[in-house]
């Protein structure tokens, strides 16, 4: 395999070979401009990083950064982007937005304030700690976060095979995530009534705290994941939850057909809130597995 270069553009290595050149350079034009498009941004480049709070600290700005993720929380709740771009700007901190679960086909955080949209390509790949990110920063801070712009050059861009992956990925990943939010939402409606839960978070359910909010700002779908807290005080029942869960649902892969069913919090003292993210399977059978694990509780 040939030489490996890149430029200060932001581009990927490209492999200088007859075989390489042509192949990269659509794969990564393809992939960087379906980011920026989406979200509204003027530019993506796909980064060798896994983590959020590692690439705060390996891009290393002096600016005041405020760290929002779309869905996230305890309970899961959505953000006010919107809201957060405007705080921001007026404290003259930099607003980077971890989009991960929605993804961009699901909230256009440059559109609505964030200064840089951070996605871990994780459910994209289907592969836990994959090891890219997509970022993309706004056209409003170009100028006056430059820095930014030249660290991002400068950071370990996506190899060649890591972006063909993405290109290939990417081209089933809006109806898979799509499929994963419609189940997340039956979900959610389903444990709103199930005996043994006494209260349910889920964006997508109006008598959410952040329905509201997420209505203004996601699309198509309000995420994979739903918290709901146990009606009973016995704290080994939520644990025996997450024990069976594996048994049922099988071994959970980011993006795919299996579920998760894990503590929202692990390690904090609060054992009765628990996180459920959906897979692409089919809903129904997620219901049903949800059943055998609570009969299997209950026994």
């Amino acid at each position: 395999m040939g030489d490996v270069s890149s430029d200060a553009s932001g581009k990927p290595p490209v492999h200088n070979s007859a075989a390489g050149i042509g192949d990269v350079i659509p794969a990564w034009e393809r992939v960087r401009h379906g980011f920026s498009h989406r979200l509204r941004s003027a530019h993506t480049w796909i980064v060798q990083e896994g983590d959020v709070l590692s690439f705060v600290r390996d891009v290393g700005l002096s600016r005041p950064i405020r760290l929002v993720p779309v869905i996230g929380g305890v309970p899961l709740g959505c953000a006010d982007i919107k809201q957060a771009g405007h705080q921001s700007r007026d404290v003259g901190e930099l607003l980077m937005v971890d989009n991960a679960l929605p993804s961009s086909f699901g909230c256009a955080a440059s559109r609505l304030g964030a200064h840089v949209t951070l996605e871990v390509m994780d459910r994209v790949m289907q592969r836990q700690n994959c090891g890219i990110m997509a970022v993309s920063v706004s056209k409003d801070a170009r100028i006056p976060d430059a820095l930014i712009w030249r660290r991002l050059e400068h950071l370990p861009q996506a190899t060649h095979e890591q972006l063909n992956q993405l290109d290939v990925c990417m081209q089933d990943f809006d109806a898979r995530r799509r499929q994963a939010n419609d189940n997340a939402q039956v979900l959610a409606f389903y444990l709103a009534c199930h005996p043994a839960v006494g209260s349910v978070y889920y964006p997508g359910i109006p008598h959410d705290p952040t329905y509201e909010v997420a209505s203004r700002t996601l699309s198509n779908g309000f995420g994979p994941s739903v918290d709901f807290r146990l009606r009973s005080d016995d704290p080994t029942m939520a644990t025996r939850l997450v024990g069976e869960a594996r048994s049922v649902m099988g071994e959970w892969v980011p993006g795919s057909a299996s579920c998760r069913l894990l503590f929202a919090q692990p390690g904090v003292a609060d054992s009765t809130l628990l996180r459920l993210t959906c897979g692409t399977g089919d809903a129904k059978a997620i219901v049903q597995q949800m059943e055998q694990l609570f009969l299997r509780v209950a026994e």
